[in-house]
């Protein structure tokens, strides 16, 4: 009797086990094939654009079609909201013009900054370029402390709007009479200033501050996700 059981249970647990077996050996040769699970992949997450280049994005794009006298009073409300603070302290420099993203990231910047923001940021609004200098002048009422602004020229022969980063408001140069201009400038050229005139002497290509900055602008602004 005992003789006629024990070949049963060996074959019982064969029988069990066989399944596994094969199980395992096709695992094995799916390995040994390369035929193993593809690897997870991640995308690479969209480049972060900071909130506040965001905002000054918004801003170009809510005035793009608005006349030229609200992009005017938007650009300057806008960035004069900004901190003033000296190169030396934001930069370590004693002179250093930045572009107006490098001044949105910074939060800060000088007179040549805002000047220089204003200009651009009415520039990609679509503002002429024949309209707009960036305008260095002496502030009489402030100790002759040298100070830039930026000038905007309805027609080549009208007074000019003055926006400047020490005033929230916007009016002809004729009434800034705290205001020496000595220079100006453009993307495009160089004129001598003074109240009643000025006077196209060279291209602006001399001015080695300006030139960097442009340069770097341009840069800059082809690298931005939008």
């Amino acid at each position: 009797m005992i003789n006629d059981i024990q070949p049963l249970r060996a074959k019982s647990i064969f029988d069990i086990l066989l399944p596994t077996i094969a199980l395992l050996f096709v695992m094995l040769f799916m390995n040994s094939c390369g035929m193993k699970k593809p690897p997870i992949t991640t995308v690479p997450p969209e480049r972060t654009v900071p909130l506040a280049l965001q905002s000054w994005h918004q801003l170009i794009i809510d005035t793009q079609n608005a006349t030229d006298a609200i992009k005017l009073l938007s650009v300057n409300a806008y960035f004069n909201k900004f901190q003033y603070v000296d190169d030396i302290d934001l930069w370590g420099m004693e002179d250093y013009w930045a572009t107006p993203i490098e001044m949105i990231e910074k939060g800060a910047g000088d007179c040549e900054d805002f000047a220089i923001a204003k200009y651009f940021t009415l520039r990609l609004m679509g503002v002429e370029e024949e309209k707009l200098r960036i305008t260095y002048v002496i502030a009489l009422n402030r100790k002759n402390m040298p100070h830039m602004v930026l000038e905007y020229y309805r027609s080549p022969f009208s007074p000019a709007l003055v926006l400047d980063s020490l005033e929230k408001t916007i009016v002809p140069n004729t009434q800034r009479t705290d205001l020496l201009p000595a220079y100006s400038f453009n993307a495009d050229n160089l004129w001598l200033a003074d109240k009643t005139r000025s006077e196209k002497i060279r291209s602006a290509a001399g001015l080695s501050l300006w030139q960097e900055v442009l340069h770097r602008y341009h840069l800059e602004l082809a690298n931005l996700p939008f």
